[in-house]
């Protein structure tokens, strides 16, 4: 149905347009448009002819709007609605034409040519003097058209002559100078045009008497000198006779007194009454063309030229044939020399191609043309420019004879090369291919010699093999997994030191390897996974640390009973030192195996358990007193009693020995003659004793089964039958265990402790209690290999008097012997140096770092195809022609820096690049380090090791460590670049100073929040008045701070404890109305609810912010709350003018986004998963980096963390792929749909809108887009 339409529109617009066709010189029907584009070009062209101004216009809006539903694609039912509009507007354009009334059609269509006329301008070979011509026509014309408006017969008269005015401007040209000369060819193919020329002429009557055919005879004349001689043009015009302008009819040349016809060489094509094909009135040149220019052969001394034309116009006057004379003036000649021979070789040889022939040969051969087509811009001789096209004609039959060269071989290569599979080869090895190809198809266009076609034939298969052999991405993708694995395990392993240092090396390798893979083959990649997968695995069979200290720990306490053996029994101590033995095997070993480590603690902890003290008594004093239970006065029986009690104390039991003597009680005499203590509820009578040589003449024993107790209670009875009716009374012995005395012979006690501690010593009496001013023997026993490294008594080093490893003095005090071995002859440190590579693809063996003092070394440098080196220097010295066959070999005595660059072998002017060279470890660029294009903008990564940071980041020698963000440093590349990093330890993180911030009053938030903070940070108070309220008090510990308060925020750094008090007050408000603007009281007071609600929901998820538990809490976002509390902020790409410009203090302020660099936002930058993620985790304020590293996810970038966190958390999944793109641009759909899951983890619930949404698109979002 369309095609229909479209066809019907085609076939009357066409039909439209030949009826045109008598105004227009352009013919609608020769081609039938094929496509609407076409039929809008073509409906362009339509001329408004004798139609209104208003349908005109219509027409013309009914095409642009054609074209513009076109250029904008639209749908074909959309196109076919246009074609419709554009179809009918045609159908009125014509409708409108066949209205006009014949006078008024021919106004139209004569006042359209005029238009038409006066826009014409002339062209190169124009008749002289045409334009003036034409000129005076359009006057009389206009004159015409206001003339004659209302006499048809008299408009169309007119019309019809400017016609033909315009037809002879349009027409009368000089035929153009190459089809002159095939002309020329017709009669002689062997002439040519050597020159043209303007001869001044006058047009004279037989009599010479005055001037004739002034307009007729186009002057001056133009002259053609060829190689025959001189043809003069005589070019043709209608000729003023009698009012009337007559064309001429025929040109004759007198020849031996006779006048012959001259056949023209181009005509007009007008016909009018005499000429017409079928009405012609004069039978001469009825049918025929009037001439337009005639050749007349003349000779340089030819003064005077006798010529008859005949004028039909003329012939009714008895006037058609006329004779004239033409007066040449040589003496005016000028001419011009004619370059189209030289013209047209030139064109032939551009035409030639370089083919086999070398690039210095075609270059020659250009530079011959270059030479040409200079000269013909200065050629004003003959024999110029005979030599300039002998010297062309040289030049190419040089280049047909010089050498072909071979180059098939290579197109071959370079064909393979291209087909070679890619798809599973590391984009370095591709471009690595590529650049090698790349230089091959440039030796292809600029070969000089079969030498160099076949050497780079064969570089481009050596590239060929390389590539088959490089590393596959696959591989290179398992390695790196392997690496992160492999650092995740150093990460959480645990392991003792040396394990870790293993490992760490291993990881450095893996990463050197990595760096350098461009230059590897897939079988050496394998060689490096296998490595690294042993590393792994080795590293997982390695002790953890607590296991290696629990071991040490084991075996001191097991060479302490060793050493006392006599206060333990015998049995299970043969096994503890087997047992023991064992374990210092496995602790002196240097695989650190975790199943021999478990073994041994196991056999030790075994031997242990079975290890039994010998029970000794042990007997001393303490001081007790009686205390009355019940009885508020003072006991007398507290008096009976000795206060020091001697205690026996046997393992876990103890018996007490208390002594009474008898007291008076006025005329009485008492004694103690029963006591019972209490133990677990049951009574126990004391064993009694008389001792009568002493003061204290009853002795009561207690025995006890446990030890030190703070108190016993005691029932004591007494001979006084009248105390208590005769029944016992109730005490508790209570102990002053402060006073305790082990040596109850002595009260100040003349026992000391000798304390002794290291492997492998002994003393004679054991360590422990030992009587003052014994003499003590003590005995080290150092391994075999070992030898005592220090020996202190209290401190004091007392090697000097070990004597044979034994060490004699008398005890006075407790003292403490402490001994440390070390081994005899210990292995001297081995003096590394460090070796440093600068430079693109430079290797060294062994790697580059620490290396040996004296070791040798090998440096390799492996320059690109296209590339040479430039400089090899060693420590600033050059050493380039040391290197053979791309090797320095040396050996390390000092730390050597060894620093390589590259040129082009053949420079490439197309693109103007720039070097970049990163000097230090663990940097790397995006793009690669090496020449880039100018302009580009680079991105630096510096990854310091867990424990390092950045001491040093220089750009050519300037430091710009603090345009480190993230440790990433981004910059446009205009010059020759030199990037330099180093680093240092970390700094030992002490224990943090906190102090406490407490918050009081109402509405009060903080930033961190309130609790404990480390001193020195950034704290943000924050007060929110409700609507009705103000600050009436703002204090930080007592002092008054209200001043300070700016848009309800107070900013300090804290160093102190710190309590801010706030309190409000009403707002002082005036009648007439609310002073809140124009919302109204109701409104703004729910605003400050749902504000109020809002910092509820963030202090309640704040709390709970660690806890699996999902609140159920639902937000609402006020954005007049985001205005309010944005600060400034000073980014040069965001005007205060911006549309987003709150809102991006609001996420800047709250640290939730970031600058690119510290001067710029780029707000109208694109998003990408990664930067959502960060914001996000910034917003949850979770602890990221306790998240599980994730497989897929680059360990070592900014995002890292981020994203580990955001995939273990469900809230990013990986694509189609199987990958998580951290830095791929993010679609709308995928923002939304990552903030929902965002929300969704967090239990955040937004209010929901009643608004019905639906969307045009919504139906081609897939699923991909949601991961």
């Amino acid at each position: 149905m369309r095609a229909k339409k479209f066809k019907n529109a085609l076939s009357l617009f066409m039909a439209f347009a030949v009826g045109l066709s008598c105004v227009s010189p352009v013919s609608f029907a020769e081609v039938e448009p094929t496509s609407k584009r076409e039929f809008i070009e073509r409906a362009k062209r339509i001329e408004q002819g004798s139609n209104t101004d208003q349908s005109y216009e219509k027409l013309q809006k009914a095409i642009k709007k054609a074209e513009e539903d076109l250029n904008a694609g639209k749908t074909d039912v959309e196109l076919e609605l246009t074609v419709d509009e554009l179809n009918k507007a045609i159908e009125e354009f014509a409708k409108d034409a066949n209205t006009l009334t014949p006078l008024k059609k021919v106004y139209k269509e004569f006042e359209a040519e005029i238009k038409r006329a006066e826009n014409l301008k002339d062209g190169e070979d124009t008749f002289p003097g045409a334009k003036d011509i034409l000129q005076a026509e359009i006057v009389k014309a206009r004159n015409d058209l206001n003339g004659y408006k209302d006499n048809l017969d008299s408009l169309n008269i007119s019309f019809d002559e400017f016609k033909v005015s315009v037809a002879e401007y349009e027409e009368g040209k000089y035929t153009p100078l190459k089809e002159f000369e095939k002309k020329l060819k017709q009669y002689d193919s062997n002439d040519y045009i050597i020159s043209v020329g303007t001869l001044p002429s006058e047009m004279l009557n037989p009599n010479n008497l005055k001037l004739s055919l002034e307009r007729g005879a186009v002057k001056p004349i133009r002259v053609y000198r060829t190689k025959n001689g001189y043809k003069m043009v005589l070019a043709l015009r209608r000729e003023k006779k009698y009012v009337a302008l007559n064309f001429i009819g025929e040109v004759y040349q007198k020849k031996n007194d006779n006048f012959v016809k001259i056949e023209p060489i181009s005509t007009y094509t007008v016909k009018d009454i005499y000429n017409d094909n079928q009405n012609g009135s004069d039978m001469r040149v009825k049918g025929k063309n009037y001439p337009k220019e005639v050749i007349i052969d003349i000779k340089k001394d030819t003064k005077t030229l006798p010529i008859e034309m005949y004028i039909p116009g003329m012939e009714g006057f008895g006037k058609g044939t006329q004779t004239e004379n033409i007066k040449l003036n040589w003496d005016k000649f000028t001419e011009k020399i004619v370059t189209t021979k030289l013209e047209d070789l030139i064109e032939d040889a551009k035409k030639i191609e370089k083919g086999k022939k070398t690039k210095s040969a075609f270059n020659e051969l250009q530079g011959a043309i270059n030479t040409a087509e200079n000269k013909i811009k200065n050629i004003k001789t003959e024999e110029e420019l005979d030599k300039a096209i002998n010297d062309l004609n040289s030049a190419i039959e040089k280049f047909k004879k010089s050498t072909d060269i071979d180059t098939e071989n290579l197109k071959k290569s370079i064909e393979n090369a291209k087909n070679i599979p890619k798809a599973d080869k590391i984009d370095e090895a591709i471009k690595e291919l590529s650049d090698a190809i790349e230089v091959a198809e440039k030796v292809l266009t600029d070969f000089e010699s079969q030498e160099e076609v076949n050497n780079a034939e064969k570089a481009l298969k050596e590239a060929i093999g390389k590539f088959e052999k490089s590393v596959k991405k696959s591989d290179k993708q398992k390695f790196e997994s392997k690496i992160a694995e492999a650092k995740d395990k150093l990460s959480n392993g645990k392991k003792v030191k040396e394990a870790n240092d293993e490992l760490k090396k291993a990881i450095d390798d893996a990463n050197e390897f990595l760096k350098n893979i461009v230059t590897k083959t897939n079988d050496e990649l394998g060689v490096a996974i296998t490595k690294i997968e042993k590393a792994i695995e080795d590293f997982e069979k390695k002790v953890k640390d607590e296991d290696w200290k629990k071991l040490r720990n084991l075996i001191n306490k097991a060479n302490f009973i060793l050493n006392n053996p006599d206060k333990y029994e015998q049995e299970g101590l043969q096994e503890l030192y087997k047992a023991t033995s064992k374990a210092k095997e496995v602790l002196n070993k240097s695989d650190f195996l975790q199943d021999d480590y478990d073994k041994a603690i196991k056999a030790l902890e075994d031997a242990l358990g079975k290890i039994k003290e010998i029970e000794t008594e042990k007997t001393y004093t303490v001081k007790a007193k009686l205390q009355a239970v019940g009885v508020s006065s003072p006991p007398m029986l507290d008096t009976a009693m000795n206060d020091v009690v001697k205690v026996i104390e046997k393992g876990s039991k103890a018996r007490y020995e208390l002594q009474f003597k008898s007291i008076t009680d006025g005329a009485k005499t008492v004694r103690v003659t029963e006591i019972s203590a209490i133990e677990n509820g049951n009574k126990q009578k004391a064993d009694k004793f008389n001792n009568s040589s002493s003061e204290y003449n009853e002795t009561f024993v207690i025995s006890r089964n446990s030890t030190n107790e703070l108190k016993i209670p005691l029932e004591i009875l007494t001979d006084d039958k009248d105390a208590n009716g005769g029944n016992p009374q109730k005490f508790d012995l209570v102990f002053d265990w402060s006073t305790k005395n082990e040596n109850p012979q002595n009260p100040q006690g003349n026992k000391v402790n000798l304390t002794l501690l290291g492997d492998n010593i002994k003393s004679n009496p054991s360590a422990g209690e030992i009587e003052k001013n014994t003499k003590v023997t003590v005995t080290v026993t150092p391994e075999s290999n070992m030898k005592v490294k220090s020996f202190t008594v209290n401190g004091v080093e007392r090697k000097s008097d070990l004597v044979n490893n034994v060490f004699n003095f008398r005890i006075e005090e407790n003292t403490t012997i402490k001994v440390e071995y070390e081994e005899k002859n210990p292995k001297p440190a081995e003096q590394k140096l460090k070796l440093t590579l600068v430079g693109e693809n430079i290797t060294s063996n062994p790697i580059a770092g620490q290396i040996k003092k004296g070791t040798d070394v090998t440096v390799t440098v492996a320059p690109a195809a296209n590339k040479e080196v430039s400089l090899f220097t060693v420590n600033g010295v050059d050493k380039k022609s040391d290197l053979i066959n791309n090797q320095y070999k040396f050996k390390i005595d000092v730390d050597t820096e060894i620093k390589v660059e590259y040129k082009d072998k053949a420079q490439n002017p197309a693109e103007e690049k720039v070097k970049l060279t990163l000097v230090g470890e663990n940097i790397s660029s995006n793009p690669i380090a090496g020449q880039i294009k100018k302009g580009t903008d680079v991105i630096v990564t510096v990854a310091p090791a867990a424990n390092k940071e950045v001491s040093l980041f220089t750009v050519n020698g300037v430091d710009k460590k603090s345009d480190l963000v993230n440790n990433q440093y981004k910059f446009k590349i205009d010059v020759d670049t030199e990037i330099k990093v180093e680093y240092k330890d970390k700094a030992q993180n002490p224990t943090e100073q906190k102090f406490n911030l407490k918050l009081v009053g109402e509405n009060i938030t903080s930033n961190p929040i309130a609790g404990q903070i480390k001193k020195g940070t950034d704290v943000t108070v924050t007060v929110a008045p409700a609507s009705n309220k103000e600050v009436s008090l703002f204090t930080v510990n007592g002092a008054d701070k209200k001043s300070d308060l700016i848009n309800n925020q107070y900013k300090f750094k804290i160093d102190v404890d710190t309590e801010i008090k706030v309190e409000y007050k009403d707002k002082q408000t005036s009648s007439g109305g609310n002073s809140g603007g124009g919302s109204g009281g109701s409104s703004s007071s729910s605003r400050e609810r749902d504000r109020d609600r809002d910092r509820e929901i963030d202090r309640d998820r704040t709390s709970s912010r660690n806890s699996d538990r999902k609140s159920d809490n639902t937000v609402t976002i006020d954005e007049e709350e985001v205005a309010k509390s944005a600060p400034d902020i000073n980014f040069i790409d965001v005007k205060n003018n911006h549309w987003a410009i709150d809102y991006i203090r609001f996420v800047v302020q709250r640290g939730i986004m970031v600058g690119v660099d510290k001067d710029r936002f780029d707000p109208n930058g694109k998003l990408s998963r990664a930067m959502l993620i960060s914001m996000l985790a910034r917003i949850s304020k979770e602890k990221v980096e306790d998240a599980k590293q994730v497989e897929g996810i680059p360990q070592n970038q900014w995002y890292s963390k981020d994203m580990n966190w955001a995939v273990n958390a469900k809230i990013v999944q990986k694509n189609k792929d199987g990958k998580y793109d951290p830095i791929e641009a993010l679609t709308r759909s995928e923002m939304a749909t990552i903030i929902g899951r965002y929300l969704e983890y967090k239990g955040i619930k937004l209010e929901e809108t009643k608004k019905e949404i639906s969307f045009k698109d919504m139906n081609n979002m897939s699923e991909e887009t949601m991961k």
